[in-house]
């Protein structure tokens, strides 16, 4: 629930602060004066787009700030634990401070004696009506006119910019009462801290808001005149996302355009499953839509392959098998290439190593005869001398390896070519042909050969994976239209419950003969979408004797915005949000629908907190808590100010609302029945 609301420098408020009441609660004030900003405001801590527009001419920047309880609120709590802005040593949530909160709060009552307010008529202008609402708001009972033109500053429920004047007539009884509130209040907070200090279990309490301590919830954000902003949760820095998130389960706001979105079928489609809380049930289409598309495109891409595969796979198959007969493998054309310069320079070969052969071996002196004959010769002198036994040695090492050269190039040219010249030289020009049309060099040929393998090698398995993949399409097919099928139903029944609800509600909204209902078709024929097969239409006739018609070819403005309302409110009580605004929603409606606009409103108003800006005196009798918003020119400027009215303040605002700028006693005894009914 919003509790409070602050706001500086806020278009053309200079400074205003609002504690809210549970129950419905009502906004009012003359055209122009600024009645959505309390609805503005809220929209900039719950994350909305800000301009420096919105903050007032000549300021360097605005700021607002709203508290809410969150105590009940688990998804709220939830992601505050998420974002790391919850003490887990704390307890959060005070009940006994926010029942000692709620006990401080003023109630509303209307007097008994009208006529008590008779001599109150000249108030009726702007200055001395900001100033007698703002006695209003202080409790004071009928204050004196001399009180009522100084305009003294109110504290039990707003505190705004005070009118500097001297002291007025009547000051000691308005000091006693304002005394009396001090009091009242100090005791309040005293109950509170007590309450905290119970609940909170003493650890660390000093580190934390007032505000963390008894489960409530602080959002504020600041917009500079240059448009930079910056957003606060508990007084943590936090992104504008996260205002949001947490926004969507704390306030929901109904703007004055419902009517006109009344007509769009989407929109029609998501009121009755909002209605329905058929969210779950759309998810899970929207899941298996998702899982169903995805697999369809990922067939569709390999049929798209299997196509391109197949204009290129006898070109492929050619390709390959020249590769095969070239037969190369790593290091293949590197051996190729030794074998084709060898054979080129054969000749030379076979004469160099037969030169060598004949050198070492061949006749009678040749090198290793002669070597064996100085080693006999140096047996016999290498008694004097140990160094000709190294000389023996090395000479004998090189008789060896000489012995084996000799040997390898017997080996050599004892051997064939395994291919002819002509064979290498074609086999080389393949290779370089080859290479030229792959784009790659001819030691790389291999790699190009492996390559084209795999490719054909996947075209030829396509088949199967086509074939698996069609069998998973047709599955997730089934699977996304039985979670369709049972979305119809369910839509079906909540489209049927909402019918009924909504033909109750509007025959109350001076339409005694109106019928009202919803048509579902389900689209059998076309693809799968998100969100299901089914096509919706809220069928009406406003008159008796018509057929029922789509409503947006038959509904009139006024009974747009009657059913509008009616389907708001049904939707909205449905929701988990503890905070409904409603921004004159009740726009094109007058009279006895009016008053039956005020009743439901009022009772939406038994279930959670509900905030509406209207112009009509009916919808503000029915509201359990009333203020007014007037602007006023001050120093210069203007000022947009907004006062919790106590019942002779309502008495007055309503009257100003039935008969305009000139209040009569006749309006006054009006807004006093109007009052009246809703006790």
């Amino acid at each position: 629930m919003l509790e409070q609301l602050k706001l500086s420098n806020l278009a053309l408020s200079v400074q205003a602060e609002v504690d809210f009441t549970p129950g419905m609660i009502c906004i009012t004030g003359e055209t122009g004066a600024g009645k959505s900003l309390v609805v503005d405001a809220l929209g900039l801590v719950l994350g909305s787009k800000a301009d420096a527009n919105m903050v007032r001419q000549g300021e360097k920047q605005l700021e607002v700030s709203a508290q809410f309880s969150i105590e009940n609120n688990a998804r709220v709590i939830g992601l505050l634990g998420e974002y790391g802005f919850l003490d887990d040593k704390v307890p959060y949530g005070s009940a006994a401070a926010r029942a000692a909160a709620a006990n401080a709060r003023p109630q509303t009552t209307i007097p008994a004696d009208l006529n008590a307010l008779a001599h109150h008529s000249h108030a009726a202008t702007p200055d001395q009506a900001q100033a007698y609402g703002q006695g209003l708001a202080q409790g004071q009972g009928q204050p004196q006119p001399e009180s009522v033109a100084a305009g003294t500053e109110g504290s039990a429920g707003l505190s705004m910019t005070a009118q500097a004047s001297d002291a007025p007539a009547g000051a000691d009884e308005s000091a006693d009462t304002a005394a009396a509130a001090v009091a009242a209040a100090a005791e309040a907070e005293a109950a509170a801290m007590a309450c905290d200090q119970a609940d909170g279990q003493a650890v660390g309490l000093e580190m934390l808001s007032t505000a963390e301590i008894c489960g409530d919830l602080v959002l504020r954000r600041v917009v500079t005149a240059e448009g930079k902003s910056k957003a606060y949760i508990n007084g943590h820095m936090a992104t504008l996302t996260q205002l949001r998130d947490l926004g969507e389960h704390l306030v929901a706001i109904h703007g004055q355009h419902a009517s006109v979105r009344l007509m769009d079928e989407k929109h029609q489609l998501e009121t009755v499953d909002n209605f329905g809380k058929l969210r779950p049930l759309v998810n899970e289409v929207n899941t298996a839509f998702n899982n169903y598309q995805k697999l369809r495109q990922d067939l569709v891409k390999l049929s798209d392959l299997q196509k391109q595969g197949a204009a290129t796979y006898r070109q492929d198959r050619y390709d390959l098998e020249e590769l095969r007969r070239l037969d190369f493998q790593e290091g293949d054309y590197e051996n190729l290439e030794a074998m084709f310069d060898r054979a080129m320079h054969q000749a030379q070969f076979s004469y160099i190593l037969a030169q060598f052969r004949a050198i070492v071996e061949g006749g009678d002196s040749n090198v290793v005869s002669i070597l064996r004959e100085r080693l006999m010769e140096m047996d016999k002198v290498k008694a004097f001398d140990p160094d000709i036994s190294r000389i023996m040695e090395n000479i004998e090492s090189a008789i060896l390896h000489l012995e084996e050269g000799t040997s390898i190039a017997e080996d050599l040219a004892s051997q064939g070519m395994e291919m002819s010249t002509n064979e290498l030289e074609g086999k080389m020009s393949k290779a370089h042909d080859l290479a030229r049309r792959f784009s790659c060099l001819p030691r790389e040929l291999y790699l190009m050969s492996d390559r084209i393998e795999r490719k054909v090698t996947e075209f030829l398995g396509l088949k199967d994976r086509i074939t698996a993949m069609t069998e998973e399409v047709r599955k997730a097919r089934a699977e996304y239209e039985a979670a369709a099928s049972r979305l119809s139903e369910a839509r079906i029944k909540a489209a049927a419950e909402l019918s009924a609800s909504i033909s109750g509600k509007i025959t109350t909204l001076a339409m005694p003969d109106a019928r009202f209902d919803i048509q579902i078709r389900r689209d059998e024929e076309g693809r799968p979408r998100l969100g299901g097969r089914d096509e919706l239409c809220f069928m009406f006739s406003a008159n008796l004797g018509q057929d029922l018609r789509p409503l947006a070819a038959v509904a009139s403005g006024g009974e747009l915005s009657r059913l509008a309302l009616a389907i708001e409110v049904l939707t909205a009580s449905v929701k988990s949000t503890p905070t409904l605004i409603f921004d004159e929603v009740d726009t094109g409606i007058s009279g006895r629908t009016a008053s039956a606009v005020g009743d439901l409103l009022q009772e939406l108003g038994q279930y959670v907190q509900v905030i509406t800006v209207t112009h009509l005196p009916q919808v503000a009798a029915k509201a359990h808590t009333q203020f007014v918003v007037a602007k006023f020119n001050e120093q210069g400027g203007v000022n947009s100010t907004i006062t919790m009215l106590d019942s002779e303040g309502r008495i007055e605002e309503i009257s100003r609302m039935i008969g305009g700028s000139v209040i009569t006693e006749t309006t006054r005894r009006s807004a006093y029945e109007l009052l009246n009914e809703t006790l």
